[in-house]
C-alpha cells in the first residue's frame, strides 16, 4: 500500500516519515492502510483496545496499569490521538515512578 498521508499514531513529523513510520500496523517504510479514514478507523480501535487493556490491569491492581490508567483517562490521549497536547500521546508522557522502573 502508498500514499502520501502521516499516519495517524505517528502524526505529520517530516523526521519520523523519513525514518520510514508510515504505518503503525505495517513493517517500517510499508503501509497497511489503504486511506487516511482506514488509518484513523484502525487506530481508533487500537486506542480503544489499549485503553481497555489499562483499565482492565488497573482493576486487577498490577501497579503499572494502575499508573497508566491515572495518566491515560481516555483511549483518545493514547497512540497519537491528539487528544489534549503531544506530552500526552506517548505511552509514558513522563517518567515512571521508580517503583515502576527498577530491575525484578
Amino acid at each position: 500500500m502508498t500514499g502520501d498521508w502521516p499516519c495517524d499514531a505517528y502524526g505529520p513529523d517530516p523526521e519520523v516519515r523519513a525514518a520510514g513510520a508510515l504505518c503503525f500496523f505495517a513493517d517500517t517504510g510499508k503501509r497497511l492502510c489503504a486511506s487516511p479514514e482506514e488509518c484513523r478507523e484502525k487506530m481508533t480501535a487500537e486506542r480503544q483496545r489499549v485503553w481497555q487493556r489499562i483499565q482492565d490491569g488497573a482493576a486487577r491492581g498490577e501497579p503499572d496499569m494502575v499508573y497508566l490508567a491515572g495518566e491515560f483517562t481516555r483511549p483518545e490521549q493514547l497512540l497519537g490521538g491528539g487528544d489534549g497536547g503531544e506530552e500526552e500521546c506517548s505511552l509514558w508522557p513522563r517518567p515512571r515512578p521508580p517503583a515502576l522502573t527498577a530491575a525484578p
